[in-house]
């Protein structure tokens, strides 16, 4: 009767909680996955890992190939004969200019410019000229054809009557810090005053042809402001080869035909040696000093026979100030044919 009666509440009670019960477990049991839904699950979630790990394995192939093509890649900068095929043609080519086109071998670099001009010093001579007793004067000259013949100004080789010219000796070098030796004579095949030129047989104390590296003689049409060279034994400094250098200033002719203006330095002792060109080629023989005259304009007294005196028998060197005058290659070819 009461409310809180046990008999009466508790079989109340009990059906109420049997009847929630019931309902709570029919709950669960419909949320629950039938085997077949389980299986589809299953399968599902089996998909969902092979695809992910194909995704993976895509993942590391990629991250493989990319960092075999950096490893490559850093090997080629690394190789320099590699690394020199990225640069364009135009700049690897080092028989090309910037357009592609060939260029000359004037605008060789200060390694090949250095070996150009070691060569030509070794074909230049000092050469002394006396009465077979003592040297009176002496000059420069350069091997030319086939190293045999020995090309000269004719005032080098020539009698004076300050000096008597009987034995002409030949000094060469292929050290430019050492002074010339004696190694041939020269005897006289060809001389001419009017050109001032004069062609030499070299021979050895036997008489037996001697030979040295020849100069090759350009035959091209040489251009004002361009640069030259002039390897010879001034006299002056030592004894050992001199090289100056300087520009073409301009062409002159005189009676005594055509010459080259320079203004490269040029001492008694250089005439008969080589103005080259960039190429290495013979383009002109020193000759005058002074400008376009044969008067000395300014000149000092240096031992210029080597006899180690300063004397009457030396020549007073000029110097300075002024340009010189060089003999054209092309009177050379012509001294060489006249000679043969």
């Amino acid at each position: 009767m009461g409310l809180f009666d046990d008999s009466d509440g508790g079989s109340s009670d009990s059906g109420l909680f049997e009847e929630s019960s019931s309902v709570n477990r029919n709950e669960v049991i419909d949320l629950r996955d039938s085997p077949e839904d389980l299986e589809g699950k299953n399968k599902l979630r089996e998909l969902r890992r092979l695809a992910l790990f194909a995704l993976l394995s895509l993942a590391v192939i990629i991250g493989s190939g990319v960092f075999l093509n950096q490893m490559r890649s850093n090997s080629k900068t690394d190789d320099p004969k590699r690394a020199t095929s990225q640069v364009p043609p135009s700049r690897v080519s080092p028989g090309t200019g910037g357009t592609g086109a060939p260029s000359t071998p004037s605008t060789a670099g200060a390694g090949g410019s250095q070996s150009i001009l070691g060569d030509a010093i070794t074909s230049v001579a000092l050469i002394l000229v006396g009465d077979g007793n003592e040297f009176c004067a002496s000059g420069s000259g350069f091997a030319v054809g086939d190293g045999t013949l020995l090309v000269t100004n004719n005032h080098v080789i020539e009698s004076s009557p300050d000096c008597l010219v009987n034995t002409i000796e030949i000094l060469v070098t292929t050290d430019p810090s050492r002074e010339p030796e004696p190694r041939y004579f020269g005897d006289v095949l060809w001389a001419d005053p009017k050109t001032d030129l004069a062609v030499l047989k070299l021979t050895d104390e036997n008489g037996v042809v001697g030979r040295m590296n020849p100069l090759r003689i350009s035959s091209r049409q040489v251009e004002v402001g361009e640069t030259l060279q002039i390897i010879g034994f001034p006299g002056i400094g030592g004894f050992t080869v001199t090289v100056t250098q300087g520009n073409i200033a301009g062409f002159v002719s005189d009676d005594d035909g055509e010459w080259l203006k320079t203004d490269a330095s040029i001492s008694g002792g250089n005439s008969g040696g080589a103005a080259i060109d960039s190429n290495g080629e013979l383009i002109a023989v020193p000759t005058r000093a002074g400008g376009g005259g044969r008067d000395v304009v300014d000149c000092r007294d240096f031992d210029t026979n080597h006899d180690g005196q300063i004397n009457d028998l030396d020549s007073c060197i000029p110097i300075g100030g002024f340009l010189n005058l060089l003999r054209p290659a092309d009177y050379v070819a012509r001294a060489i044919s006249n000679a043969r």
